[in-house]
């Protein structure tokens, strides 16, 4: 029954509202039949879901950078050590994914873009629900991270934001961190 608003790129604002009420979550009023069916088959599988952004950062190089793909691949290795995972693609546009992330692209089991039939939204829901996520430099998925670490399961995100500042980061040390310098994953640790 509460409504909040501001700038959220900042964690305080979701930890607050889980302080405060810790089954802060929300519901999709009206969701497709794509959804529900794709939501059944995660919650049998449990995938590891992997969240790519591109789009508008192809377009501000001077500004953003994208990720290396080794990023992803040594992600999926830590997450998946046991190598039994499907694995879950989501992006905006599968053909600028297959270009800058080949290898990427060929160990997923499948792929969910705008063209698959979900809304926004509904991606996004379905990407919070993930027990393990290797998150991008995007607000989007590092925001599905912060309802994965809060349900108890794990995500890798980038310390590097994937801007040319340095300095502005989004991640924290409630999640698996990926040190784009050095390849090395710094363990996180979970919401109480």
């Amino acid at each position: 029954g509460k409504s909040f608003s501001g700038y959220f790129q900042d964690w305080f604002y979701a930890d607050y509202i889980h302080e405060s009420n810790s089954s802060f979550s929300f519901d999709l009023v009206d969701p497709s039949i794509n959804y529900i069916d794709l939501l059944n088959k995660a919650k049998q599988s449990k995938p590891t879901f992997v969240h790519v952004r591109l789009g508008d950062y192809l377009n501000f190089p001077e500004i953003y950078t994208i990720l290396p793909e080794y990023y992803f691949l040594d992600s999926l290795n830590f997450l998946n050590s046991n190598g039994n995972s499907e694995i879950w693609l989501f992006t905006e546009n599968f053909n600028q994914t297959k270009k800058y992330y080949p290898e990427l692209v060929k160990k997923a089991d499948k792929v969910i873009d705008k063209g698959g039939g979900l809304s926004d939204l509904e991606s996004f829901k379905l990407l919070s629900t993930a027990t393990k996520l290797v998150a991008s430099n995007s607000t989007f998925s590092m925001w599905a991270a912060w309802f994965i670490n809060k349900n108890g399961f794990s995500a890798v995100v980038p310390i590097g934001f994937g801007t040319k500042d340095p300095g502005y980061q989004l991640a924290d040390e409630r999640w698996d961190r990926y040190d784009l310098e050095t390849r090395v994953i710094i363990p996180g640790s979970k919401l109480s």
